[in-house]
């Protein structure tokens, strides 16, 4: 049992050794770290967290947690009070980092992209070399800093063009909502309207109807009134009617 532990160990040791070089790296004050950390270019600076962390991309994992507890403890605003926001900025800086490496996917990413820049500084060192022999060697860390930039300030675009896109799409449809509910009220307004006509059509068809009703009502009232009065008037059989010479007289 004890002998597969130990080869276990052994294992560990072989997959993730910490490499001498950084294990016995001086990393200077914290101060240094501080002031390096809170550079006026640090926004693009500390966007490579190798650059970060003063490591380079063959540093394994355990190299990556080593110089993340040692730096951290440099650093920590609490050991810091003298200088507690730049300290807390560094601090922040180096943490930021160490999340970055600690996930494989960003890790392997991060190498593409410091690789990437290496390996095309150097091709357009060979270049400009056949022209001119004496030409400077590049400076690869200002190269790698330039594509962390770069990328970057394309991310950045991405998230405004996303953040813009998003508030248009906001816009038009809280517009669209504005004038469903125009058209919603203007519908219920017009329906309300329409019954209310249709309900003043009807009373005034009724009144109207009611007006003839009674008009025709008089009118036979009268008629009957006057079929009553001939009636009434008709002398019996045998009775001379006294009153026949006064309307053969008009």
């Amino acid at each position: 049992m004890k002998l597969k532990k130990k080869a276990k160990k052994k294992k560990r040791r072989l997959t993730n050794p910490i490499t001498e070089k950084y294990k016995n790296q001086e990393l200077g004050s914290s101060s240094e770290h501080i002031e390096r950390l809170n550079h006026k270019h640090a926004e693009f600076r500390n966007l490579n967290p190798y650059l970060v962390l003063q490591l380079d991309t063959d540093a394994t994992i355990d190299d990556i947690k080593m110089r993340y507890r040692r730096l951290s403890a440099l650093c920590h605003p609490d050991k810091n009070l003298a200088d507690g926001n730049r300290a807390r900025c560094a601090f922040e800086a180096i943490k930021t980092a160490y999340q970055q490496l600690n996930d494989p996917k960003l890790r392997d990413r991060t190498i593409l992209v410091i690789e990437g820049a290496r390996q095309r500084a150097l091709r357009a060192y060979d270049a400009l070399k056949l022209k001119n022999p004496l030409v400077e060697p590049p400076d690869l860390d200002k190269h790698i800093m330039k594509t962390f930039a770069e990328n970057e300030m394309r991310r950045r675009d991405v998230e405004e063009h996303k953040r813009a896109h998003a508030a248009r799409e906001r816009a038009q449809e809280e517009e669209r909502k504005k004038v469903e509910q125009e058209d919603k009220l203007f519908e219920e307004q017009w329906n309300a309207d329409q019954r209310r006509n249709t309900r003043m059509d009807f009373w005034q068809q009724f009144q109207e109807d009611e007006s003839r009703a009674g008009n025709q009502k008089r009118i036979r009232s009268a008629k009957n009134f006057k079929q009553q009065q001939k009636v009434d008037h008709k002398p019996k059989y045998g009775q001379v009617d006294l009153q026949s010479w006064r309307r053969e007289w008009k």
